[in-house]
């Protein structure tokens, strides 16, 4: 009973919640957003729990399992979908309803409106000089332009509405989107079922609406939470997740509407709006924006053109017809996501040549430039501060970031801003401009008609110069091109251009990464260069240079300089010398094997012509001549890099420059006809009717296209330098071709490219006897730009290795100035100040401690001022240097110059410039080095400089002190440097010195007139000479030279002759060497070193022993080398013979006494110790024999011979009998190698040396160790410099053999000094050369130009030299070499003594130069004849100068094979010049018939002679040339056809005919004789014009006239009516008079129906009508989409609602079914009480 009550209780309650779930969709039937619901109901199981668990039981009842929502997603998506769209197409179709009511609100549209402004133009035609119909057009052209102004109007405010529209539902979105945020929140949250669906259905309705205005792709999570993506696809940006709703907003940009998500913070755009009310909006405001473009175009070219034609005109009052309209107005709008802050203006230059087309500006911020591109993204234009655009100019302001945007949009608002731009009727220019006249002595009956034309356009592709070339004449800004032909325009208006063309020079580039870069340890750098042989012959060479980046120096030059190691602080090393490279040179040898071998040489890159760039990880190498190899590699991270080669190539391309009408104004000459048929197409830039003209190439001037400047240099260094011969002396002359970038070292900002100097000036100079001077200078060397400034350097270079030549004066310019007190001034007491004033200076004295000192004082005191008590005087020290504007006269190199004080300084004029320098040398420093030295301690050494002497003392603790110099002198010093070594004295003095910058050719010196005899006595100059301190009343100036030192080089321009200490040895007279002789055995002579000697330097060689046979009963050994010749060599030597045991010692003579074998057996047998030995001693053939006492092999025998060689012995014969023949001895023997008896050279140890380079000195090895004789006294020299060790030695002197020879110890001489190398071989080398003797103070320069005899006549020469007498210095003849000694006291000079020999110099010519010219000349007395070859070089080939440019286009073309390698430097005015309008001359040109008729005898003509329609007397005529002349003078000969002359050869007459095309033969007769003629010329058939500018008679353009004589060049139509006769001429000429004629008010009208906006666009009103039926077909089509858009959009929705909306019969239906239901389960309740009650009862 139980259960079947609980069944009927759930029935109940199951069909009671079933009927509410029912009245619940009945009652929300109109609830938008509802879902229907059902109420799922499943039965009670047992397993499902109940009212009892008996699992037996079948059921226990029904429950509501779930209330649903009627979803379906697909059909509920699809339904969104077509809403969405349906919204697209309904606000697109009514925003272009709203668009086409603007543009057609009735008749008075803006079509009618032109209509009527034409038609009021139209009655000024008809009258052009009534003011009426003037009025009323001007009133008409107002109208138009109000009615662009309102249709402007209307169309931005529609824009306007519209974006408020998308941002109102933008702003809906938002909402929504944020609303269905905190729904996700609450449905991810909520526990309730019941409460889901509510919010399911809030969910879907607000993504209904947001699908309204985008469509969105929605995905539901399983707690039902929605996510967005904007579009279709399920792809898009998420417009809404779980944890974020994403803003949604829109931007404008150039009129360019975009949609963004985030906007404000990330600005993401997004193209995902597909469809809904944002899509059509934005659809729409595109449309709009696109009419309102178009309208503002129709204004743009509707002011353009007729503006451009009415300025062609003239007004009612003959002036110039200006601008009818005022339209142009030109927006720059900037990026708003630019970084940098750059503004930009735009100036209209000419508004003709505007295109309304938008240009977007780029920075480009590695070249800091603008790049501007058109919508194709083509370049049109580029620069940095302006950049110039057909038409305009932009102007920026700021800086830019990279990518940064400018947005330049030309006919922006032209609509809104069109104003009429004349205010009154008479500014109509209805009149043409130009009046075309016939020149008077036309022959035809033609006439000419002629107006302006359109300019002609091109549709070329060619860039202009400023795209195609960075504007920077160097090498590696240069551009290579692909291909021959048109490369680049310039455009009008360029003004002026420098175009060069040029080589490839041999480039390495390393790409390196960090790695490679930080590990490198060294560069190699494999060059070949190739060079022309004496026979032509080209000879290849290869060498290696490595360059050592190991030393750690390097990393620390770097860092000191702040930089980083990269590669651009390498480059900048190597280049600046800073890391030098080892040499190696590719050897083959014998057998064609080959290897480097290291040549010993450092170099710079520079040296080898390199030169490098460097930046980050690149780097680069150019070579200027020569080419580098494979073998080139940079060792790096233990690897070798190779890097790219780039090869050489010397053939550079040929430039040509062209109009666009063929005139060829530079380069060479086209001679085949193929070439300019094939360059003059259209699509190349030219005409198509482009004509070859050849008339103006490399003109200039008044010869020149349009009087246009320009050169041409072709191989553009041939003319760099010139050399022309004067009357008197030949002359070398430069031109300025110095470019910066090209001719010196270059870098690139990147590292990539180098390039390498090689532009240069080469100049040889040959007087036939002296060695040629051969000079170089590049032009990176040349400080300036001008011909002067390459001269001064030339003239530098070819004087640096002649000797500087200077002056120094005599006098030091300082004096003690000495003021005498007042008679009455008392000294000041101790502590005491006192003062006295003389010629107002004032002194004041100061006692202190009983020292007086002194300050004040005049201001030209130099040293302090001192006062002398005992005569009442203060003293001080004052410079006597000249007065200002004091001068003094010199010459040098026979000009004269002037020296005059200038506020304390001299300034040099006359003479050649620059020429020398003068100044008070305020210090003087002497270098006392060797003077030092040489000192002991406690020693005191004078030396003299410049006539002054100076005293060095070192006391005991080597301490050096200074005393001496010049009484007046502000100082004197010594300073000691222990590190060097070196010492100087510097003194504080002032001295006038004078030098030559530069050497001198002739060694001049630099004289004073009236001081010097070679010099012209100048008056008075003696006196200010001496003011000046150059001489003095005692003294001389100090002439001196310095010498250039290359002795580096292969060549030694001067050698330093040896200065040598000596030790005199005396007595060598005729009684010393009577003695010697006098028992004529001669003596020995022996020299002593002293301490220096040495005991360990014995000479060994030991002699062969050998057994004679085999016979050992006794046993005989050989000693070989006893010959004749052998046994004089062992002279002085010792012979040890050893049995092995026992050994004897056997002294040979020095004196040659043992002179033959059997002297040599008897020492042996006579030497102590023989009788031990085992053998005895006999002579053999040339051998000792050795015979053994016992029998038996034996072996043990040594034979050596030994000499001490520590200290010198020589024997004297006695042939040598005085001091000259013993100082050869010695000099021989002293300087003779250690060798064998058989004079091969060995060691100490008797070892062979197979060079001499490697031979030993025979005797103690002393360094220039010598001997010479100086009259009965012998000198002995050795080098004062490598042998200092015997300054401090004791030499000592003996002779052994005669006791009567009494001989004096070696005196060391100070005073004396011997210079050797003047052998009789070195004298005869002195021809053609100089020698320089200086004293440290002045030098003697002698011209040796024939070799000396001999040693004497060479100090004869130096005796009678005008100097001698200053060096203070004697000097005689020593055995080879010259012997000077001081003449002075304490010998201070003869320390300081340098001889010099001067290879080359002095030259019998000389060099002047004067401004931009090198004269070279020959000294007074001299005739040298000298030859000059002059040449240069450059990495130029073609150099084009052009110049005041006409205003037209050029075509840049290249030809040839060479490197198409071009680098271009431009000036371009901004298009805001006007254009300057030229008178032009039409001349017919076309072939006309020629004909000729042959008249045998002139003389046989009669009186009547007929010629044409002509009869004339021809009697008189006695020649061809009087008969042509009396035709000519005929009345009736001007209305011949043709023109008559004389044939070429005077045969007969020619006749050219004045018409076109083919002409009947004329008859011509005398008498009954008829002459008949023949054509030898035909004419063209199509006639044939030149056009020509009439004031410079240029040709611009030639053309074929068609068939009814039109034609149309340089800006005009013309139009030729009737016959025009061969060179008939039209001028066209600016109507100055102003008539009042309607031909340009014709023009304009003319332009109401021609194509206004390209081909088959129509006139204005057409382009209008376009645009009405474009935006109708548009409104349309949008109209038929919306209403299928709508009927989808019902299908859908109808589909959807019948799933999931509410039907009232559905509901009703169940709601009867459910009542019964519950009806029936409480009638199962009540049955059950029933049942129950019974039971009840029962019990």
């Amino acid at each position: 009973m139980a259960s079947l009550i609980d069944i009927g209780k759930s029935g109940l309650q199951s069909y009671r919640q079933a009927l509410a779930v029912t009245g619940q969709n009945i009652s929300n039937i109109n609830t938008e957003g509802y879902k229907r619901r059902t109420a799922e109901l499943e039965e009670v199981t047992a397993n499902q729990g109940g009212i009892t668990s008996n699992s037996a039981q079948s059921g226990l009842g029904v429950r509501v399992a779930d209330i649903r929502r009627s979803f379906d997603e697909f059909l509920l998506n699809k339904a969104r979908s077509a809403i969405s769209y349906a919204e697209t197409n309904e606000k697109y179709v009514t925003t272009l309803k709203q668009l086409e009511d603007i543009l057609l609100p009735g008749d008075s549209n803006l079509g009618t409106m032109i209509a009527n402004f034409f038609d009021g133009l139209q009655e000024i035609a008809s009258s052009p000089a009534d003011l009426a119909p003037r009025v009323a057009a001007l009133e008409r052209a107002d109208a138009v332009a109000n009615s662009f102004n309102q249709l402007s109007y209307l169309t931005d405010e529609l824009k306007k509405g519209v974006e408020f529209q998308i941002q109102q539902d933008l702003n809906d979105i938002n909402i929504l989107n944020n609303e269905l945020f905190s729904l996700n929140s609450q449905l991810t949250g909520s526990g309730t079922k019941n409460a889901q669906n509510a919010l399911l259905d809030s969910r879907d309705t607000l993504i209904d609406k947001l699908n309204e205005f985008a469509e969105i792709t929605t995905t539901l999570n399983s707690s039902g939470a929605a996510g967005l993506t904007l579009g279709n696809t399920g792809k898009g940006p998420q417009l809404l997740s779980v944890t974020k709703p994403t803003k949604l907003g829109f931007e404008l940009v150039s009129d360019k509407l975009t949609f963004l998500l985030e906007p404000g913070s990330n600005n993401t755009p997004t193209s995902q709006i597909t469809n809904g009310s944002l899509r059509g909006l934005a659809d729409a405001y595109q449309t709009i924006q696109s009419i309102e473009a178009s309208i503002d175009n129709l204004a743009y070219i509707f002011s353009r053109d007729l503006n451009a034609l009415h300025m062609n005109g003239l007004d009612l009052e003959g002036a110039d017809g200006q601008p009818l309209f005022h339209t142009v107005s030109m927006e720059t709008e900037v990026n708003p996501t630019n970084m940098g802050n750059t503004t930009a203006n735009v100036l209209v230059s000419d508004f003709r040549k505007v295109e309304n087309q938008p240009v977007t500006f780029t920075y480009n911020e590695e070249k800091d430039i603008w790049v501007g591109r058109d919508n194709f993204n083509e370049i049109l234009a580029q620069g940095r501060g302006s950049v110039s655009v057909a038409g305009f100019v932009v102007n920026f302001s700021g800086k830019g970031a990279e990518g940064d945007e400018i947005f330049i949009r030309p006919a922006f608002n032209a609509a809104a801003n069109i104003q009429l731009a004349i205010d009154r009727p008479q500014e109509f220019a209805a009149a043409s401009r130009q009046l075309v006249s016939s020149d008077y002595t036309n022959t035809g009956k033609a006439e000419m008609l002629a107006e302006i034309s359109a300019p002609e356009t091109y549709d070329d592709t060619l860039p202009t110069i400023e795209q195609s070339f960075n504007n920077s004449l160097t090498m590696n800004a240069a551009t290579t091109f692909i291909r021959n032909g048109p490369v680049a325009i310039i455009p009008a208006n360029a003004t002026d251009i420098e175009l060069i063309s040029l080589i490839q020079q041999s480039q390495l580039s390393f790409s390196l990464t960090d790695d490679e870069l930080s590990s490198m340890s060294s560069i190699t750098l494999a060059v070949a260069s190739e060079e022309e042989s004496s026979d032509g012959t080209i000879l290849t060479s290869q060498k290696k240079y490595i360059f050592s980046l190991s030393d750690a120096s390097i990393a620390e030059t770097i860092t000191e300089e702040g930089g980083n190691i990269d590669a651009e602080a390498i480059a900048k090393l190597i280049n600046f010398g800073l890391i030098s490279a080892a040499g190696y040179d590719l050897v083959t040898d014998s057998a064609g094997a080959q290897s480097w071998v290291a040549d010993g040489v450092n170099y710079s890159l520079q040296d080898f012509g390199g030169y490098a760039s460097g930046s980050g990880n690149q780097l680069t190498f150019a070579l200027a001549d020569s080419e580098f190899t494979d073998d080139s590699q940079i060792f790096g991270n233990s690897q070798n890099l190779n890097g790219t080669i780039t090869l050489r190539n010397d053939d550079t391309s040929s430039i040509q420059i062209f109009t666009r009408e063929g005139r060829h104004l530079a380069g060479t000459r086209l001679e085949d006809p193929s070439q300019f048929t094939s360059l003059f197409l259209r699509e190349n830039g030219f005409n198509e009717n482009a004509t070859y003209n050849d008339n103006y190439l490399n003109q200039s001037g008044d010869q020149a296209y349009l009087d246009m400047s320009g050169i041409y240099k072709s191989g553009a260094t041939s003319a760099l330098i010139n050399v022309a011969n004067t009357d008197s002396d030949p002359v070398i002359s430069f031109d300025v071709d110095f470019i910066d970038g090209v001719d010196t070292t270059e870098t690139s900002f990147d590292g990539k490219n180098a390039g390498a100097s090689t532009s240069s000036y080469q100049v040889i100079l040959d007087d036939g006897i002296n060695e040629p001077i051969d000079r170089i200078v590049y032009q990176g060397q040349v400080a300036g730009n001008s011909e002067a400034d390459i001269a001064k350097a030339m003239a530098s270079e070819i004087r640096k290795e002649a000797p500087i030549s200077s002056l120094t004066g005599a006098a030091i310019l300082l004096d003690q100035q000495v003021i005498n007190a007042p008679d009455d001034f008392m000294a000041p007491a101790d502590g005491e100040t006192t003062s006295f004033i003389t010629d107002n200076i004032r002194y004041n004295l100061t006692n202190l401690g009983g020292v007086i000192s002194v300050s004040g004082g005049p201001e030209n005191a130099l040293s302090e001022l001192s006062f002398d008590s005992a005569n009442n005087q203060v003293y001080f020290t004052v410079s006597t240097e000249p007065e200002n504007g004091d001068s003094v006269i010199v010459e040098f190199e026979e000009q004269e110059y002037t020296l005059t004080m200038v506020d304390g300084e001299i300034e040099i004029t006359g003479g050649e410039e620059d020429r020398l320098t003068a100044y008070f040398n305020s210090q003087i420093n002497i270098t006392v080095t060797d003077e030092v030295a040489e000192m002991g301690l406690n020693e005191t050494k004078s030396i003299q400089f410049e006539d002054i002497e100076y005293i060095i003392a070192k006391d005991a603790s080597g301490n050096l002190s200074v005393s001496g110099g010049d009484d007046n002198a502000l100082s004197v010093d010594i300073s000691y440097d222990s590190d060097t070594g070196i010492a100087e004295i510097s003194s504080e003095i002032r001295q006038i010195k004078i030098l030559s910058n530069d050497g001198s050719l002739t060694a001049a010196k630099i004289l004073i007139p009236g001081v010097d005899a070679e010099a012209e006595t100048i008056s008075g100059n003696l006196e200010a000479a001496m003011r000046f301190g150059l001489t003095t009343n005692t003294g001389t100036p100090f002439v001196n030279y310095a010498f250039y030192d290359n002795s580096s080089s292969d060549t030694t321009i001067s050698e330093t002759k040896s200065e040598l200490e000596t030790w005199t040895l005396t007595g060598f007279d005729e009684d010393y060497f009577s003695d010697i002789a006098s028992d004529g055995s001669g003596a020995i002579l022996y020299l002593g070193l002293g301490d220096l000697e040495t005991t360990s330097r014995i000479s060994t060689q030991t002699l062969s022993v050998s057994q004679t046979s085999s016979d050992t009963s006794p046993v005989i050994q050989e000693v070989t080398g006893f010959s004749e010749s052998e046994i004089e060599y062992y002279a002085g030597k010792t012979l040890n013979l050893s049995d092995g045991t026992n050994s004897i010692a056997v002294d040979f003579s020095i004196s040659g006494t043992t002179q033959s074998l059997a002297d040599v057996v008897t020492a042996i047998q006579s030497a102590t110790g023989y009788s031990s030995l085992d053998f005895t001693v006999t002579a053999g053939t040339d051998a000792l024999e050795l015979t053994y006492n016992a029998n038996g092999a034996q072996d043990n025998a040594v034979a050596t011979f030994t000499q001490d060689l520590s200290s010198f012995s020589v024997f004297i014969p006695s042939d040598v009998n005085d001091a000259e023949a013993l100082a050869s001895l010695l000099s021989t023997e002293t300087s003779s190698l250690l060798t064998n008896a058989q004079g091969g050279y060995i060691d100490l140890n008797g070892n062979t040396i197979s060079s001499a380079n490697n031979a030993i000195s025979k005797w103690s090895p002393i360094d220039s160790f010598g001997v010479e004789q100086d009259g009965t006294d012998i000198l002995l020299t050795f080098d004062r410099d490598t042998n200092s060790e015997l300054k401090d030695a004791v030499l000592s002197f003996s002779v052994d053999g005669d006791s009567s020879a009494v001989q004096a110890a070696p005196v060391r001489t100070t005073g004396t000094r011997v210079i050797t190398g003047f052998t009789q071989n070195d004298l005869s080398n002195l021809s053609n050369t100089a020698l320089s003797i200086s004293n440290g103070s002045s030098t003697l320069l002698l011209e040796i130009d024939g070799a000396p005899a001999d040693l004497d006549a060479l100090v004869k020469l130096i005796q009678e030299h005008e100097a001698y007498d200053t060096l203070l210095l004697s000097v005689r003849a020593g055995t080879n070499g010259l012997v000077f000694e001081d003449e002075t006291t304490g010998e201070p000079l003869i320390e300081r003594l340098a001889v010099k020999v001067i290879d080359g110099y002095p030259l019998d010519y000389n060099i002047k130069r004067e401004g931009d010219e090198i004269f070279t000349t020959s000294p007074t007395g001299n005739s040298a004849q000298v030859s000059i070859t002059a040449t240069s070089s450059s990495v130029i080939g073609e150099r084009i100068t052009l110049s005041d440019l006409p205003d037209e286009d050029l075509i840049i073309v290249l030809s040839g094979t060479g490197t198409k390698k071009l680098s271009a430097r431009y000036d371009i005015n901004p298009e805001l010049m006007p254009q300057i309008e030229r008178d032009i001359t039409v001349k017919i040109i076309s072939q006309v018939d020629i004909h000729e008729v042959i008249i045998p005898d002139v003389t046989i003509l009669s009186d009547i002679f007929v010629v044409g329609s002509m009869t004339m007397d021809a009697s008189a005529a006695s020649n061809m040339e009087e008969l042509a002349l009396a035709i000519q003078s005929d009345d009736n000969y001007q209305d011949l056809p043709f023109f008559v002359s004389t044939n070429d050869d005077e045969t007969g007459l020619k006749l050219t005919y004045k018409m076109q095309g083919l002409q009947d033969f004329a008859y011509i007769s005398s008498d009954d004789t008829v002459f008949y003629p023949s054509r030898i010329t035909e004419s063209e058939t199509t006639p044939l014009v030149e056009f020509f500018d009439t004031e410079t008679n240029t040709s611009l353009a030639t053309r074929y006239l068609d068939g009814i004589g039109r034609t149309q060049a340089v800006g005009y139509k013309i139009d030729l009516n009737g016959s025009a006769a061969y060179e008939d001429k039209f001028t066209i000429a600016s109507n100055q008079d102003g008539v009042g004629d309607n031909r340009n008010i014709t023009a304009i009208i003319a332009r109401q129906t021609s194509d206004a906006d390209g081909s088959n666009t129509g006139g204005f009103q057409e382009i209008f009508g376009t645009i009405i039926t474009g935006l109708g077909s548009k409104v349309q089509s949008s109209q038929f989409a919306s209403e299928a858009a709508q009927s989808i959009k019902n299908a859908s929705l109808e589909a959807e609602a019948s799933f999931s909306g509410v039907n009232l019969d559905t509901e009703a239906s169940n709601l009867i079914e459910l009542q019964q239901a519950y009806q029936a389960s409480a009638r199962i309740l009540s049955t059950a009480r029933d049942l129950f009650e019974t039971l009840i009862q029962s019990v």
